[in-house]
């Protein structure tokens, strides 16, 4: 059994008590962040020669299919997802180049347990389809940026949108089974500026890692005095 601190110990400042004196001390506890003690382990390998798959992919989702976290495997196959799942239901893919993409598998991850699952890939000869993976960052602080929507729109005709994913926590974001061909991607969130619409060529079995970096929109924190708009004068003009 796990045994963690709620809180992070903290000292006070030094004091001094004399005799038949009462002194008062308050201190403010900050909460640890969440220790999961969780292990999601397992391994990808091919459905006919039952070989391992080296840097196929495996996708964390939530039951409303968010991506959460995802990681490659070892060369032996084997993919660990250790102390960063929180108890719960999960929705699992794994995925890898030159292979079908995995049927949804749906896990219950404890606390103090092993969950294990592993995939078979059958092999495809014509699977063309490429993967998008990365960070959208913050520009200047280079912070994660989460629940950023990155859309992969038609090369003719940008307002088509053909593919779309949402960032995780991390930042992260995962695009796959992209049918090879010319694509503009685009990155919002809310307070940010839209990023400009970047090129995105995708050929036969592809895996592109691309960052994107948004700048703070500095007209997003304006407020009203007044009747008058006023805009903060701690944001920057870009």
């Amino acid at each position: 059994m796990f045994i963690s601190d709620i809180y992070i110990l903290k000292a006070s400042d030094p004091f001094k008590i004399n005799v038949n004196e009462e002194v008062a001390v308050n201190l403010e506890l900050k909460r640890t962040e969440p220790c999961y003690h969780t292990l999601l382990v397992g391994r990808v390998y091919s459905k006919c020669k039952k070989s391992p798959i080296e840097n196929a992919t495996v996708e964390v989702f939530n039951n409303n299919f968010k991506p959460l976290f995802h990681i490659a495997t070892d060369k032996k196959g084997f993919y660990i997802f250790e102390n960063i799942l929180s108890p719960g239901e999960y929705k699992v893919i794994a995925s890898a180049i030159g292979y079908n993409t995995s049927k949804t598998k749906e896990i219950f991850v404890r606390d103090n347990s092993v969950t294990k699952l592993s995939f078979k890939l059958k092999k495809s000869p014509i699977f063309v389809k490429g993967i998008v993976y990365g960070k959208i960052l913050e520009a200047v602080s280079r912070n994660p940026i989460e629940n950023a929507t990155i859309y992969l729109t038609s090369f003719d005709e940008c307002s088509k949108t053909i593919y779309e994913a949402t960032s995780n926590s991390s930042g992260q974001y995962l695009i796959y089974n992209i049918v090879p061909n010319y694509y503009n991607m685009i990155v919002k969130k809310q307070g940010y500026l839209e990023s400009h619409p970047g090129e995105l060529s995708i050929r036969k079995s592809d895996r592109v890692m691309l960052n994107i970096d948004l700048i703070k929109d500095s007209n997003y924190n304006k407020g009203t005095i007044g009747g008058k708009i006023v805009q903060d004068e701690t944001s920057t003009s870009v």
